[in-house]
């Protein structure tokens, strides 16, 4: 495992660990890269529009503060934080979101300078190469010095009114 990777892994496992062993986004945003923080938080508010303390705000303004690294930067953030991780407990298999049955595998790399894949796998997963796996991959970028989460599910999101996503990388 190359440097780059195992950084990456690290980040991702770091990230795991609050979000679905602590329950705390709060410690696994800052290790978010931007774009997707912004498309989460844009996500919700869309979502939400229709309540009228969330219709109040510029919906700009309101993504924009649960973007910030830093929180809560709002008033909606617990709100927003503790959604996100019962939303992904729904839809992410459970080697994802049960600590102890999470694994790490390597595998492809793509083709970004910027970035690495990071799977996560059932750590009982017999890994034969050329044979395929059930896994859940993250993509993790490269910004300066540090690694963050970019993606999950091999896309990066697109920030916008709707957010979208590139195709898979």
């Amino acid at each position: 495992m190359t440097d780059s990777v195992a950084d990456a892994a690290l980040v991702v496992a770091r990230w795991l660990a609050a979000v679905f062993d602590d329950a705390d986004l709060t410690s696994a945003w800052p290790l978010t890269d931007e774009p997707l923080r912004l498309a989460l938080a844009q996500s919700w508010v869309m979502l939400e529009g229709d309540r009228v303390d969330v219709a109040a705000c510029n919906r700009d303004v309101l993504a924009g503060a649960l973007a910030e690294a830093d929180q809560p930067a709002s008033p909606f953030w617990p709100e927003f934080s503790g959604w996100r991780i019962i939303r992904w407990r729904e839809v992410l298999p459970d080697f994802v979101t049960d600590a102890g049955i999470r694994g790490t595998v390597t595998g492809e790399h793509p083709e970004a300078p910027d970035l690495e894949a990071v799977w996560i796998a059932h750590v009982d997963t017999p890994v034969i190469e050329g044979e395929p796996i059930v896994v859940q991959r993250f993509l993790v970028r490269q910004t300066g010095s540090a690694w963050r989460v970019a993606g999950i599910g091999g896309v990066l999101p697109v920030p916008g009114w709707p957010p979208t996503e590139t195709p898979r990388l």
